[in-house]
This record gives C-alpha cells, sequence and structure tokens, in this order.
C-alpha cells in the first residue's frame, strides 16, 4: 500500500493511504504526541482500488427461485434493498417483492416497455430500465406511486440500469458494448435521465470475452459487477477508474437452456456459510421459464 504524507500547517503531519476495504484512512501527528494518532476512516471516501479475487468467489446456494411461473417466465433480475428482494419479470411486466422467506408481500405493474430489464433500488427507489420506449421506470419499494423517465436508448441501451452511490448518477451501456460502443457506461441524472457525459465512465481491458451485458450493480466501496450472458459470466470494475479486477465464466448451472441476467450485492446466510454476491439464472426450458438466484461466497466482502 502506498502511503502520503501532508502537513496542515507548522509542525502537523497527517499519513493518508487506501485501505483493503476501499476507503482512504488517516493517522495525524503534531508535538507532544507520542504515537501516530489513528487510524480512523475519512469519511465516504473511496478508492474503488482493491481487488475482491472474482477467481476466488464460490457458489454456496440459491437464495431465492421461481419455477414455472408468469413471473419466472422471462425475469431479468433480482435487486434488493436489503430487507427484501425485487424480482422484476419481462414475461408479467411486474416488479414483485419478497420477504425473506420467498413470501410475497406486494407487486406492481410496469405499463412501459415492450422489454423491461434489469433493475437496481438506491434510496428507496426500484430502478427499472425499459427498451421500446427507450428510459427508466421508477416506483418507490412500498409501491405506492410510480413515474416514466424517457431516454436515448442509442442502439441497444437499458438492458440495464444501476446507480453509483459514489455520485448518485444512473448508468446504463450498450448490450453488445464492446462491438458498439468502444467500452462505455453512459451517466444519467436519476431523477430526469438527463445525460451526463460528464460522468460517463469508461471501462478497462477484460480477460474474457465481455458483451452481452445483461446485469449491473455498484457497491458503496466504489466496485461495479456486471454480469453476461451467452456464455453466463461476471466482472468487478473499479467503479472510481474503470479498471477490471477480473471476470470469469460461471457456466449454464446445469441447464442448456440458462441465461445470465441480472446480479446484486447482498449479505445473506447459507447455515454457517455467508454469500454477498448474487446471480439471477433464466432457466429457459421447454415450458414456462425457471429463474434462480444463484449465491456466491466472497473471501473478503469488505473488500467489495
Amino acid at each position: 500500500m502506498q502511503v502520503g504524507v501532508v502537513s496542515r500547517a507548522t509542525d502537523k503531519l497527517d499519513l493518508v493511504m487506501p485501505g483493503l476495504d476501499g476507503r482512504i484512512w488517516t493517522a495525524a501527528w503534531e508535538p507532544g504526541d507520542t504515537n501516530w494518532r489513528g487510524w480512523q476512516p475519512i469519511g465516504d471516501l473511496v478508492t474503488g482500488q482493491t481487488d475482491p479475487g472474482v477467481g476466488a468467489w464460490q457458489k454456496v446456494g440459491i437464495a431465492f427461485q421461481s419455477e414455472n411461473t408468469n413471473h419466472s417466465n422471462e425475469a431479468q433480475g433480482v435487486t434488493t434493498d436489503g430487507a427484501a428482494w425485487y424480482l422484476v419479470s419481462n414475461g408479467s411486466k411486474t416488479v414483485r417483492k419478497y420477504d425473506n422467506g420467498a413470501n410475497l408481500l406486494g407487486q406492481i405493474k410496469v405499463p412501459h416497455g415492450a422489454h423491461i430489464g434489469a433493475a437496481d433500488c438506491y434510496a428507496g427507489w426500484i430502478y427499472v430500465p425499459t427498451q421500446g420506449p427507450f428510459g427508466v421506470w421508477r416506483t418507490p419499494t412500498d409501491f405506492s406511486s410510480q413515474e416514466f423517465l424517457p431516454a436515448d436508448g442509442g442502439k441497444d441501451r437499458f438492458a440495464w440500469c444501476a446507480v453509483n452511490p459514489l455520485n448518485g448518477r444512473l448508468y446504463t451501456c450498450e448490450f453488445d458494448i464492446y462491438n458498439n460502443a468502444n467500452g462505455v457506461l453512459y451517466a444519467h441524472d436519476r431523477d430526469t435521465l438527463v445525460r451526463c457525459p460528464e460522468d460517463d465512465l469508461p471501462l478497462g481491458p477484460t480477460p474474457i470475452h465481455f458483451d452481452r451485458l445483461q446485469g449491473g450493480v455498484f457497491t458503496a466501496r466504489g466496485r461495479l459487477l456486471i454480469s453476461r450472458s451467452g456464455p453466463n459470466g461476471v466482472f468487478c470494475f473499479s467503479a472510481v477508474t474503470g479498471q477490471c479486477f477480473g471476470g470469469r465464466h460461471l457456466g449454464n448451472f446445469g441447464s442448456t437452456g440458462s441465461e445470465g441476467e441480472g446480479i446484486t450485492v447482498r449479505p445473506w446466510q447459507f447455515g454457517a456459510q455467508s454469500a454477498s454476491v448474487h446471480v439471477l439464472e433464466l432457466d429457459n426450458d421447454a415450458g414456462t421459464d425457471d429463474c434462480y438466484l444463484h449465491s456466491y461466497a466472497v473471501p473478503e466482502p469488505d473488500r467489495l
């Protein structure tokens, strides 16, 4: 780890360095001190530059599933507010809210979009991307209201969307990102969907092919996780610099009709094992589709 030293005033020193948790930590000294005072984090500052070790993630279970229903049909993603799961279905054109025991707590129709994609939950709102028309439909987590925000869809944007907590911008990209858009995530004002190109996020090279992007989620410590299909895979980037820490294939989960969809982050327990990253599989079987939320243990979840 690199350590920086600054002086705020005569005879005062401050050390600053990035921590393994992605935050900025500091310690201070002034005359009379016998030791450095610290370490403590500096507010909400993050670097986004610690590696969560994607290659070491291990699948430990299925946190949620739905089989042979209108809602599992064309399921596009599951997002969370930390207390409930929200399943987005392009088949039934709904968002359905479930408790930790997979009991239905409520649902709401999405009236916009020939295709609705993988959603994100941020600050009490569910953001659902739509194509045909392009834009984002959003509702509070209690489904008490709703609104549609239209946007320029580019070539094939809004298969997914996610809000970056570091700047509050909503991001999306082209579905075939490297074929069409040179690896750029497009930033928008989350309340108006006005484009904010000054906050666009270029993404660095990936270790495996990067296209057919189906879902994305930002973490509070400056990570961006993206899922893909055909073949199914997951990637981890810095949400600050766009550097790719790693990517891996996830396989077909035992089904020839398997399609990786949305991705989300939430602590979850399977007995004594904990999981942090969850990827939704759409099982395009011969009848009505099934969906399964596959959960992965991250060796050092504080790095996410």
